[in-house]
């Protein structure tokens, strides 16, 4: 996991949080009752709302160290969005690249920070183990790294990473 500050300006930050509270909320309305909780703030290609979101695919301070690490013809899977209600439970222990091939990187995940993260806030944890099973939740709290980082910074980690949200 790497992390670079200030790459979204305080103007910036305010335009994607504007659009996002948008999507998220356009999202929302679609879901069941039942899943509201467990889905709220997850939007699956945020460009299908606004191609603005594309805009960030131009800054090298954001696909930079994936051009470095997965070569510049690397592939975008998807952009997608992790918000959680205020008082949200967070959210459980997964990875975001399921394909597990021993000594190879089959993605890098990239956080956009809108907001500060905080263990208040509902941070990212990290377990920092790269594995194909998931730990168990002791081995997760005994390493588990925490994502504390200003709003408009930028955030890779390699997407085999098991990791989490703290409650907000």
């Amino acid at each position: 996991m790497s992390c670079a500050t200030g790459v979204l300006d305080a103007r910036e930050v305010l335009e994607y949080s504007s659009l996002l509270d948008r999507h998220v909320a356009a999202d929302a309305a679609l879901l069941p009752p039942e899943r509201y909780d467990q889905e709220f703030g997850r939007v699956l290609f945020l460009p299908h709302y606004d191609s603005r979101y594309l805009d960030l695919l131009s800054m090298d301070q954001v696909v930079g160290p994936c051009d470095h690490v997965l070569g510049g013809d690397c592939t975008l899977y998807t952009m997608t969005s992790a918000c959680q209600l205020p008082g949200g439970s967070g959210r459980p222990i997964h990875v975001d690249t399921s394909i597990a091939v021993p000594d190879y990187l089959a993605g890098v995940g990239v956080l956009v920070l809108l907001d500060d993260f905080s263990v208040t806030s509902g941070a990212t944890r990290f377990h920092p183990v790269d594995r194909i099973e998931p730990p168990t939740s002791k081995e997760f709290e005994d390493a588990a790294l925490v994502l504390e980082a200003p709003a408009g910074s930028v955030c890779w980690f390699r997407g085999r990473l098991w990791h989490d949200a703290l409650p907000n």
